[in-house]
Protein backbone atom coordinates (compact mmCIF):
# COMPACT_ATOMS: atom_id res chain seq x y z
CA UNK A 1 0.00 0.00 0.00
CA UNK A 2 3.02 2.27 0.24
CA UNK A 3 2.63 3.33 -3.40
CA UNK A 4 -0.56 5.22 -2.48
CA UNK A 5 1.05 7.35 0.22
CA UNK A 6 3.00 10.57 -0.22
CA UNK A 7 4.46 12.84 2.46
CA UNK A 8 2.48 16.05 2.98
CA UNK A 9 4.72 19.11 3.05
CA UNK A 10 2.12 21.86 3.61
CA UNK A 11 -0.84 20.56 5.59
CA UNK A 12 -4.21 22.11 4.72
CA UNK A 13 -6.61 23.33 7.39
CA UNK A 14 -8.63 20.50 8.85
CA UNK A 15 -12.36 20.80 8.27
CA UNK A 16 -14.89 19.84 10.90
CA UNK A 17 -18.66 19.40 10.64
CA UNK A 18 -20.30 22.67 9.61
CA UNK A 19 -17.15 24.26 8.12
CA UNK A 20 -17.25 25.69 4.61
CA UNK A 21 -15.78 22.95 2.42
CA UNK A 22 -15.60 24.76 -0.90
CA UNK A 23 -16.46 27.95 -2.73
CA UNK A 24 -17.37 28.14 -6.39
CA UNK A 25 -18.34 31.04 -8.68
CA UNK A 26 -21.94 32.26 -8.62
CA UNK A 27 -24.11 30.32 -11.04
CA UNK A 28 -21.78 27.32 -11.15
CA UNK A 29 -24.40 25.03 -9.57
CA UNK A 30 -26.98 26.13 -12.14
CA UNK A 31 -24.60 25.10 -14.93
CA UNK A 32 -23.81 21.70 -13.32
CA UNK A 33 -20.17 22.80 -13.06
CA UNK A 34 -17.89 19.79 -12.57
CA UNK A 35 -16.37 21.35 -9.44
CA UNK A 36 -19.76 21.65 -7.73
CA UNK A 37 -20.63 18.03 -8.45
CA UNK A 38 -17.18 16.81 -7.36
CA UNK A 39 -17.10 18.81 -4.12
CA UNK A 40 -20.66 17.83 -3.20
CA UNK A 41 -19.71 14.17 -3.66
CA UNK A 42 -16.46 14.49 -1.68
CA UNK A 43 -18.16 16.30 1.20
CA UNK A 44 -20.77 13.54 1.56
CA UNK A 45 -18.47 11.51 3.80
CA UNK A 46 -20.49 8.30 3.70
CA UNK A 47 -20.78 8.33 -0.10
CA UNK A 48 -17.10 9.21 -0.54
CA UNK A 49 -16.12 6.38 1.81
CA UNK A 50 -18.19 3.87 -0.16
CA UNK A 51 -16.56 4.90 -3.45
CA UNK A 52 -13.07 5.04 -1.93
CA UNK A 53 -13.55 1.56 -0.48
CA UNK A 54 -14.78 0.35 -3.89
CA UNK A 55 -11.71 1.71 -5.69
CA UNK A 56 -9.03 0.68 -3.17
CA UNK A 57 -10.58 -1.76 -0.69
CA UNK A 58 -7.30 -3.15 0.72
CA UNK A 59 -5.89 0.32 1.35
CA UNK A 60 -9.17 1.66 2.73
CA UNK A 61 -9.45 -1.21 5.21
CA UNK A 62 -5.81 -0.77 6.32
CA UNK A 63 -6.20 2.93 7.19
CA UNK A 64 -6.18 3.66 10.92
CA UNK A 65 -9.29 5.00 12.66
CA UNK A 66 -9.54 8.78 12.28
CA UNK A 67 -7.21 8.95 9.27
CA UNK A 68 -8.15 10.98 6.23
CA UNK A 69 -7.56 11.67 2.59
CA UNK A 70 -6.09 14.76 0.95
CA UNK A 71 -7.78 15.41 -2.39
CA UNK A 72 -6.64 17.76 -5.13
CA UNK A 73 -9.23 18.81 -7.70
CA UNK A 74 -7.16 21.02 -9.97
CA UNK A 75 -7.33 18.79 -13.06
CA UNK A 76 -10.55 18.77 -15.04
CA UNK A 77 -11.96 15.50 -16.31
CA UNK A 78 -11.53 16.75 -19.90
CA UNK A 79 -7.76 16.91 -19.34
CA UNK A 80 -7.76 13.20 -18.44
CA UNK A 81 -10.46 12.04 -20.85
CA UNK A 82 -10.97 14.43 -23.81
CA UNK A 83 -14.05 12.55 -25.07
CA UNK A 84 -15.87 12.76 -21.75
CA UNK A 85 -19.50 13.81 -21.89
CA UNK A 86 -20.56 16.04 -18.99
CA UNK A 87 -23.10 14.25 -16.80
CA UNK A 88 -26.40 15.84 -15.90
CA UNK A 89 -26.51 16.81 -12.22
CA UNK A 90 -29.51 16.58 -9.98
CA UNK A 91 -28.58 18.83 -7.06
CA UNK A 92 -30.96 19.17 -4.14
Amino acid sequence: MERYTKPVINWPLELTDGDCGYRVPRGAADKADERVITYAWILDRALFGEVYWGLLPEYFMSMPQGSGVLIGTLISSKAVSPNLVKPVAHLE
